[in-house]
């Protein structure tokens, strides 16, 4: 089919909620929002996010979202979004924000692929949306009636959802054709297909004499100074280190105030309130809870419970009590059973969390600090504020780890990059955290010095496995002359000057293991595939850092045509993995958000 369902998620959004913002970034603006005058930053601008070149503003996201939460709180009018709920509704919509514009981008590149705006409207016509179908006001005599919808449509008080469902169908069905397209990519010749099948099914037998590295001892191998130096000044971009950092921050914490603690109570005594006027307690654990209600059983014994165990022990099945004070919130309790020892119980449970306005006034104590140390400098400001300074030391500016930061905090990693030393970042949102960072050393990758003695061991490292693959290979050199003279293959490790093995395979193949001392080495594998003629020495091969041998052929059967006729017509495992990695990639594409510039840890809601 030509369009794809529409995505759904639990407690989020309809489509219809997001017509202004999505009509208005399409159709009104296109791709260059612009109207932003002087040399401010971008989230100094209100642009949260500049997809391929498109900048989103963060108050039109926000009535986005706004849209969303209304409509989400119009199903259940008993209950506030918890703050979970409110970031759930707020990725949902960024995400589908990224994938609707890079889908655009990539219409703009095909246009000439697509169909007539006529198509998508006969599209539209013919595929009601989920909640058109769903909604009543279409029904006639308890049916569908395609011409009340055809009338809405034809309103020019709903142009903005019709040009944004026309857009959806567009971006689907472009998705759709590029999917196929990238299938029929892959169909596969039956002479690759049959190549295949006897690549994977061609076994082979083998004697071999083979050499580990890591089993011969380091005392073999003579250290001196001059050597490492030698080998130092040869191999100096081997021990060039990658750009380094280092900066200080100041974290500030977002925790629950009185008036969050306060607000949670509330909202569990409105629960109960209700209980109490005929609501079910079913029903208030859908509006109210923060979990899914199913606490489980409380058992005398355990001494944390001791306070409720006690209240709930007078309680009759399927009576209630609370609230109760536990760990992060406030708790209801239903009985849902009862035995000697313990109490199986339901809940509804308010979590105790930062509001709004906490965050507001934690960003707010942040910005105080950033003003103060822009005047002042860094440590000064802290110093005079009273507030801890941490350090992250030095770490790598293209890894993955940087100390005191998430592991996937984008922004703080685009300011490193971006950013000179002793600068100064804005406040930046870092989990339950916001915290302002002084960069405070910064380097392009340096080549340390040979006197470094942490450098001087991965010198002496190396050094000794390039010696022992050296030495490796003059060992089976020597191995090869000995059996081409005459002298047996097995008497062979009685005659070299470090440790090896001589061994017979049963048959493998190129999906096997030939032995567990070769273990799963992909490239002896293709060195094994190459080998024709039975009976014949090869080698050296040698496996790089790890080892190397001298290979006797024994045995190479190879399937008969008959069964590559029979059977190569299945032998696609490789090419299925290449076609569902390459599919996900494409996919993956349209939400990936790491090639895009994400502002929103600037703005105190995030």
């Amino acid at each position: 089919m030509f369009m794809q369902k529409l995505r759904a998620s639990t407690k989020t959004i309809l489509w219809i909620v997001v017509i202004a913002f999505i009509a208005w970034l399409f159709f009104e603006l296109g791709a260059a929002l612009t109207g932003f005058g002087g040399r401010q930053k971008p989230w100094q601008k209100g642009v949260m996010a500049e997809i391929e070149g498109v900048k989103i503003n963060y108050t039109d996201f926000e009535r986005m979202v706004s849209f969303a939460v209304q409509e989400t709180l119009r199903t259940r009018p008993n209950k506030n979004l918890t703050p979970d709920e409110l970031n759930n509704i707020r990725e949902y919509n960024f995400y589908d924000v990224v994938r609707r514009i890079k889908l655009s981008r990539f219409d703009e590149k095909y246009r000439k692929m697509i169909f007539s705006n006529d198509v998508y409207t006969q599209i539209l016509v013919m595929n009601p949306p989920a909640e058109v179908l769903n909604d009543s006001n279409f029904y006639t005599n308890g049916k569908f009636d395609q011409n009340k919808y055809i009338e809405v449509l034809k309103d020019p008080r709903n142009r903005d959802y019709v040009v944004n469902q026309l857009m959806k169908i567009r971006l689907d069905l472009l998705q759709e054709l590029t999917n196929q397209d990238v299938a029929l990519s892959f169909n596969i010749p039956q002479a690759e297909k049959a190549e295949l099948y006897k690549l994977e099914n061609t076994k082979f037998k083998i004697k071999y004499l083979g050499i580990k590295a890591f089993q011969i001892p380091d005392s073999l191998i003579p250290v001196e100074l001059k050597d490492l130096q030698e080998y130092y000044k040869k191999n100096k971009e081997k021990f060039k280190r990658p750009p380094r950092a280092a900066m200080k921050l100041v974290v500030f914490n977002v925790n629950p105030t009185s008036e969050d603690t306060a607000t949670a109570l509330d909202r569990i005594n409105t629960a109960l309130d209700l209980y109490k006027q005929g609501e079910t307690f079913e029903n208030l654990i859908r509006d109210f809870s923060d979990d899914q209600g199913e606490f489980g059983w409380i058992r005398k014994n355990d001494t944390k419970f001791d306070t409720i165990y006690k209240a709930l022990t007078v309680l009759k099945v399927n009576e209630v009590a609370g609230p109760f004070k536990f760990r992060d919130g406030f708790y209801l309790f239903k009985v849902e059973e009862k035995t000697r020892d313990s109490i199986k119980v339901k809940d509804i449970y308010a979590a105790i969390k930062p509001s709004e306005n906490t965050y507001a006034e934690v960003y707010r104590k942040a910005q105080e600090f950033l003003e103060l140390a822009k005047k002042k400098g860094f440590e000064k400001a802290a110093k005079e504020l009273n507030l801890e300074v941490f350090d992250t030391q030095e770490f790598n500016v293209d890894g993955f780890f940087i100390p005191y930061v998430s592991f996937r905090n984008e922004t703080v990693r685009r300011f490193v990059k971006e950013s000179r030393k002793k600068s100064i970042s804005d406040v930046i949102k870092d989990e339950n955290t916001y915290k302002v960072f002084y960069l405070y050393k910064k380097d392009k990758g340096t080549i340390p010095e040979f006197e470094d003695n942490e450098v001087r061991a991965r010198i002496k490292g190396m050094y000794i496995s390039d010696k022992k693959m050296e030495l490796i290979s003059a060992e089976l050199q020597k191995a090869m002359n000995l059996v081409r003279s005459g002298v047996d293959l097995d008497s062979i490790p009685g005659k070299l000057s470090i440790p090896c093995v001589v061994e017979t395979t049963s048959y493998f193949t190129a999906k096997t293991i030939p032995s567990p001392f070769i273990g799963r080495d992909i490239k002896f594998s293709g060195f094994i595939y190459s080998l024709k003629k039975t009976g014949e020495l090869y080698g050296p091969f040698i496996s790089k850092p790890y080892g190397g041998y001298i290979v006797k052929l024994l045995e190479r059967i190879e399937p008969t045509e008959e069964e590559i006729k029979n059977n190569s017509k299945y032998s696609v495992g490789p090419y299925s993995r290449i076609w569902d990695f390459t599919f996900r990639e494409f996919q993956q594409k349209f939400i990936d958000i790491s090639d895009i510039k994400d502002y929103r840890s600037y703005f105190y809601q995030y």
